[in-house]
Formats: C-alpha cells, sequence, structure tokens
C-alpha cells in the first residue's frame, strides 16, 4: 500500500479559525503531519496547507490554526468562509486555491467549510477527500429552514468524501442511519468510520494547581465547580445555572443550614467560564438568588488551568460531537458530571469516570451534584478512572489511526 511521503501534499480547510473544538482538532493534526516521522531521516510526514476562515474574535489577534501556521512556516490561506453570505465567492476562491496548490488530500473539517472545500476539490479534479464531522449539523435543526440548510451542509460532503468520519459512538449511529455507510467506490472501504478527538493528557502538577487555586483564592473547604464553554444555547449555561439553584433551593444543598450540621452540604461555588451575553447569564444569576455562589468570568485565554484545578467539571450541552472539554478533563483527574447525549455517552463511562444526569431532568442533575459535592472519596474515585480513560484519547494513541486511514485514502483510486 502506498504510504504518505515527505512529497504527499494535504490541504487541510475549515469554515473558521476561531474558538472551539474544530480548530483544536486541526492544529492536532497539522502538528503532527508537519513533524518527522520515525526513520523519516528529520522530514515531515507529508506537505501540508491551511485553508481557514479568519477568526481569532474581535481585537484577539490570529486564531490559533493562523499562529500555529506562522510559527512553524506552514503556508495558508483565508477566502471567506466565515460568513454563509459570501460562500459563493468562497467557493470559487478555494477551488482557486486547490487548483494553484494541487494537493493528492482534502482534509475537511467541521461543517460549512466542508461543503466549499467538497464542492471545490471536485471542481479542481482531486477525488480524494475526507470529512472530519467536528459539528454533527443534524443537532440544529430549530425550525426548517435551519433543518434544510444544516442536513445540505452535511449531504454535500458526505457524498463527495471517500471517508466521513464520526467522533463518537452517537455520532456513528446518526450517520449511520443516514445511508453514510456506503463505501464510495465500487469494491472500497465503507465511506463512515468512527475516530476520536485527540488532545495532550498530561496532567499539570500538583504544585501547579495548588498555585491557581491560591492565586484565585478558592478555599480548600470549599468544593469549585467548573464549566467550561461559550455562552450558547448550545452549552445551556442557563440550565446549569437552574440546577445549580435547585440544589441549592433543596434541604440537602443549603450549605452550612442544617442546625446539627449532619445534613449540611459542604461549601461550593460554580465557575461559568466561557464568551458570549456575560451580562444577561450574571442578571440570572441574581435572578435565581445564586449570584454568591455563581460567577462568570467570561472568556479567558487560560480558561483550561480553572478546568485543571475543578474538583468537579460541569457541561450540560443538548448536543456534542466529542467535547475536548470532557477529554482535558479526565485527563487532569477532574470527575465529570455531565447530561447524557450523544458524543457525551459514548465518552464518560457513568459511575467509572463521572457521572451522568438525562439532558433534560433538572432534578436528576441536582442529585448527581450533590452526591459529587458531598463524597470527596468519590470525586476521587472517579478522577481516578478519568485518568486511565484519557489515555484513549491520547494525540500519540489516536493520530497514527489517522495517519493509516489517509494511507488508505491516498491508496485508492
Amino acid at each position: 500500500m502506498p504510504q504518505m511521503n515527505p512529497s504527499t501534499r494535504i490541504l487541510h480547510l475549515i469554515h473558521h479559525d476561531d474558538r472551539g473544538g474544530a480548530p483544536v482538532a486541526m492544529v492536532h493534526q497539522l502538528r503532527y503531519l508537519a513533524a518527522p516521522a520515525p526513520g523519516g531521516g528529520g522530514q515531515p510526514r507529508c506537505l501540508n496547507m491551511a485553508v481557514f476562515g479568519r477568526g481569532g474574535g474581535a481585537g484577539q489577534g490570529p486564531g490559533r490554526i493562523e499562529a500555529f501556521c506562522r510559527q512553524h512556516n506552514v503556508p495558508f490561506a483565508t477566502p471567506w468562509l466565515g460568513s454563509k453570505l459570501l460562500l459563493p465567492a468562497a467557493l470559487l476562491h478555494t477551488w482557486w486555491i486547490i487548483r494553484r496548490w494541487r494537493p493528492d488530500m482534502v482534509l475537511l473539517y467541521g461543517q460549512w467549510g466542508a461543503p466549499v472545500g467538497a464542492l471545490a476539490a471536485r471542481m479542481a479534479g482531486v477525488r480524494r477527500c475526507v470529512y472530519n464531522a467536528q459539528w454533527p449539523a443534524y443537532y440544529q435543526d430549530f425550525s426548517p429552514l435551519k433543518a434544510a440548510a444544516n442536513n445540505l451542509a452535511e449531504a454535500v460532503p458526505a457524498a463527495l468524501c471517500r471517508r466521513v468520519i464520526a467522533l463518537s459512538p452517537g455520532n456513528f449511529h446518526q450517520y449511520f442511519i443516514r445511508g453514510w455507510d456506503e463505501p464510495a467506490t465500487a469494491g472500497g472501504a465503507p465511506r463512515l468510520v468512527q475516530l476520536p478527538n485527540c488532545t495532550d493528557t498530561a496532567a499539570p502538577s500538583p504544585e501547579s494547581v495548588a498555585q491557581w487555586r491560591a492565586q484565585w483564592g478558592w478555599r480548600p473547604d470549599t468544593v469549585q465547580v467548573v464549566s467550561l464553554g461559550r455562552l450558547v444555547p448550545q452549552k445551556r449555561m442557563d440550565w446549569l445555572m437552574r440546577a445549580w439553584a435547585l440544589w441549592q433551593s433543596q434541604p440537602h444543598g443549603r450549605q452550612g443550614a442544617a442546625a446539627d450540621g449532619k445534613d449540611a452540604a459542604p461549601a461550593a461555588h460554580l465557575w461559568i467560564v466561557g464568551g458570549g451575553d456575560v451580562q444577561r447569564f450574571r442578571a440570572l444569576a441574581r435572578e435565581l438568588g445564586i449570584a454568591s455562589t455563581c460567577t462568570l468570568t467570561g472568556f479567558e485565554s487560560d480558561g483550561w488551568k480553572r478546568l485543571a484545578a475543578a474538583d468537579i467539571f460541569a457541561l450540560t450541552s443538548r448536543s456534542e460531537g466529542l467535547p475536548f472539554v470532557v477529554i482535558e478533563a479526565m485527563a487532569a483527574g477532574v470527575p465529570v458530571l455531565a447530561s447524557r447525549v450523544d458524543g457525551i455517552e459514548g465518552t464518560v463511562r457513568e459511575g467509572i469516570d463521572g457521572l451522568l444526569a438525562p439532558a433534560t431532568d433538572l432534578h436528576a442533575f441536582a442529585h448527581a451534584l450533590d452526591r459529587l459535592v458531598r463524597d470527596a472519596d468519590l470525586r476521587r474515585r472517579l478522577g481516578q478512572g478519568g485518568r486511565e480513560r484519557s489515555k484513549d484519547f491520547d494525540c500519540a494513541t489516536v493520530l497514527p489511526r489517522y495517519e493509516a486511514l489517509y494511507n488508505e485514502v491516498l491508496a485508492e483510486q
């Protein structure tokens, strides 16, 4: 079978270079493929080029992909992929980029860049494309118009790409029932495969964690609960705040409320770290009566430190592909409390490295929260389970599997 070599040209395409999991996944792939292969004489595994819509957020400078490309001299281009209104122009621009660079394979990440990249590659005569479905569009079918647009955004790359990568068992099932498992070529391998996201699972040192907690004034007798994510409907931070308010309103959740101390919960504080309409969520905290025990920090470039230093990580998303924050929490030995939805359920093992609650049951989530806040031994056991589980998502383990898949596609006619 032909193998990837230093002259193999791979183009990576994503619709934005902003915050979120898909740009992180793309950087991991770029770093791995641009690194020397074992026994390769110091040469990179292949030649890489990045194509992305501008990101990084207003006033925040280049996004992580652009920063990586500049640091490692990876060529990149920025067509108008960040705006849906400019997608026709982006299609022509991307076609011109692919025609000029002549890649052997195109890797597509995420949602709206994928149909543009798949069509542009086909127009340019490139048949070897792989669609890494970082953002399953079917989860966003909130209206008939969005349903039509999102299904089109997924159907185009699914039809034109040699492989469709689902990140989790739940995502795989959703794509399977849509018939996307059919081979792309006669007698070829199945189009649909399951491969997870990956990250560096090295945990910060206990000394670093202690220093961060002291810096933030986190008291050792207070259970610190952290949720890390954007303030968008998908993440349901308002739902998390309502669950927190419900827990605190119950007799068992009133910190120090019982006269004899037997039923009093330990002191606990909820930290929500992420950008968005922070003022609206702070107003909600006041409305719910939790402003003294719930802090919204807004976006923090080093928000991962709060995640790694937490006693509990909470995630109440409506849907996920495979969230990096869950893997990062487990790698840091932080127990996970999350809603039982696709992308999380196949990653977090109930009672082994975290607790899961039905996505629509506030009382069940509050009850699971109470268990974790009260039981330090349970937190410790789940944290240890998470450390072991995170090894399945380490880049050193996962990325060679991606490389094998790419070699398989490159070998096809």
